[in-house]
């Protein structure tokens, strides 16, 4: 037999071989797939860090055309309890603002303990609602330390915010309605010396001390800022 009719012997053979030896419908093995990675989740950076502008407005309840303007600025801390759940310490603080521009004398210093219900967590574009409680001081810019706790009352606030994420950073607006509560003012001033018979000092009086009794301010807030997650 010629070496030619030898090799057009043998393929046949060996194709049928090859086919006995895999069984119908079986495939050839293939690598296997990495393991599916688990999506990003909020959950991942519970804590951020965030810091605003904006402005304040503050005024009598029921006398809102005496409100006094602020401009300030905001620092907060938060903590991602739950997906929809955070927890948020704020202060915030800055200088009157006069209608022609100018810094006026007051300053405004809050400090505020709050917690977000945030809506679609997981989505780029989120939105919350807020509330929380703490403490406002409106006083001289210049006043002292304890001028500053004398003038310094509870509030509560309420909001509502928007935010758009990215990764771990986010841009953000809030607004916030805001009610400072009243308080019992007690100042104190110093008596005049009596003059007691027979001799020419005065004996020094206890300071005379005066109530006054502050009302309760309504007003509200709109803040711009950022946050970065970690």
């Amino acid at each position: 037999m010629s070496p030619r009719l030898l090799v057009l012997a043998v393929i046949p053979l060996f194709a049928a071989a090859t086919a006995s030896a895999q069984a119908p419908g079986e495939m050839a093995p293939t690598a296997p797939l990495p393991p599916a990675q688990p999506a990003p989740s909020v959950m991942d950076h519970r804590w951020a860090i965030g810091l605003g502008v904006g402005s304040l407005g503050l005024a009598p309840e029921g006398n809102p055309d005496a409100k006094i303007e602020f401009s300030i600025g905001q620092l907060s801390v938060r903590y991602r309890a739950t997906r929809q759940l955070e927890l948020e310490l704020a202060f915030a603080g800055g200088r009157q603002q006069l209608d022609n521009g100018q810094d006026g004398d007051l300053a405004v210093a809050s400090g505020t303990l709050g917690a977000r219900y945030r809506f679609m967590p997981e989505s780029a574009w989120n939105w919350w609602l807020m509330a929380g409680l703490g403490g406002t001081t409106v006083a001289r810019h210049d006043a002292t330390k304890q001028e500053r706790d004398d003038a310094s009352r509870g509030h509560g606030v309420l909001g509502a915010g928007l935010e758009r994420r990215f990764e771990r950073f986010a841009l953000q607006v809030e607004a916030r309605m805001i009610r400072v509560g009243d308080k019992q003012q007690t100042d104190a001033a110093p008596a005049p010396a009596v003059v007691m018979p027979g001799t020419t000092g005065g004996v020094p009086q206890p300071p005379m001390t005066t109530t006054t009794a502050v009302g309760a301010q309504t007003g509200g807030s709109i803040t711009i800022g950022a946050s970065y997650y970690f």
